[in-house]
């Protein structure tokens, strides 16, 4: 191939960036996260009895969103007509959810005692540090997350479903 064709194909595929917005996986995806963040924000907002659009945005917290947003794009994948269950990509999307599980609860529940460490630290020293509280998950915390996003998938695809095709 040569530069001109290289450059050729290489627009054609950037152009190709902006079907991403007609694409029903990536919207049931950012919707669900989405819809999960509004409904901590409100279960947050009730357990604390101060309303706080802020509490969308916290670290942890009842469901998961990060667990609502990956685990409703293998549910998509999944009932997607032209992908299926026993498709390729459901694997592949579905090891990466299981890592991006894995990390909610394992990797952050360190940055958690970490957090508690240095607190201790800081309180003993004097010092004054400012870290973050609760960034990791509870496992209850992620089932309610996948609960939410497996609920939140069929309800998409029964009212939404249509608009993509």
């Amino acid at each position: 191939m040569d530069i001109v064709s290289n450059f050729s194909f290489l627009v054609q595929q950037l152009s190709g960036f902006f079907w991403i917005f007609s694409n029903r996986l990536f919207w049931l995806a950012v919707t669900s996260q989405l819809a999960s963040m509004i409904a901590k924000m409100i279960i947050v907002s009730i357990q604390n009895k101060k309303f706080s659009v802020m509490n969308m945005f916290i670290y942890g917290g009842m469901p998961s969103s990060h667990t609502a947003f990956v685990m409703s794009l293998v549910f998509g994948c999944m009932l997607e007509p032209s992908i299926g269950w026993k498709h390729p990509l459901v694997a592949c999307v579905f090891v990466l959810a299981m890592i991006i599980l894995s990390d909610a609860i394992r990797f952050r529940g360190a940055v958690d005692k970490i957090n508690a460490e240095v607190q201790e630290l800081s309180e003993r020293t004097g010092i004054t540090v400012n870290m973050p509280r609760f960034v990791a998950h509870k496992p209850e915390e992620v089932v309610a997350g996948i609960i939410f996003s497996f609920v939140y998938t069929l309800l998409f695809y029964l009212f939404f479903g249509g608009l993509f095709r």
